[in-house]
């Protein structure tokens, strides 16, 4: 996900360039108070913050194997059915690394594809982390803490993921 995230900023960067060279050309007289190349270069100082912060998630990023199809076990890349004392429905959670969004999963997926993104260092994250099904855990929201059962565990495969 970072490094997708990343690839999609330098494309980002490569067309303020063209930007850049545009906004240059039609003002080859100007070279002072040039508002469109203000506005690129600015945009492009955003960009450039951004890759800083995905950059450094890369350099304390962990590698991790999906884990095998039949462990229960909740753990990064699994979705995890969870239920809230007085709940009957069931949400189901999908456990992220550092990134808060999810792979895209080809449409014959053996698995629930609507799903919360949520952190391993969220409170909620790190309270499944490991859990099996029937594990409860409590954890710290804003204000009080919550209890949640697992119900069940599914770890993708990634024949189903795309691309």
């Amino acid at each position: 996900m970072l490094l997708a995230d990343l690839a999609r900023l330098g494309v980002e960067q490569t067309e303020l360039g063209v930007l850049l060279g545009e906004a240059m050309d039609q003002s080859s007289e100007t070279w002072h108070d040039n508002a469109p190349v203000d506005a690129v270069n600015n945009q492009s100082r955003i960009l450039a913050r951004r890759a800083e912060g995905l950059i450094s998630g890369l350099g304390s990023a962990l590698l991790l194997d999906y884990p095998h199809p039949n462990d229960q076990a909740a753990t990064i890349g699994s979705i995890v059915g969870v239920r809230y004392p007085g709940e009957t429905s069931t949400d189901n959670l999908f456990l992220t690394g550092m990134c808060r969004t999810a792979p895209a999963f080809k449409d014959d997926a053996p698995f629930p594809t609507e799903f919360d993104v949520v952190t391993a260092r969220s409170p909620l994250g790190e309270a499944l982390l490991g859990l099996t099904i029937g594990g409860t855990a409590l954890y710290n929201a804003p204000g009080h803490s919550l209890a949640v059962a697992v119900v069940n565990v599914q770890q993708l495969d990634p024949q189903y993921l795309v691309g």
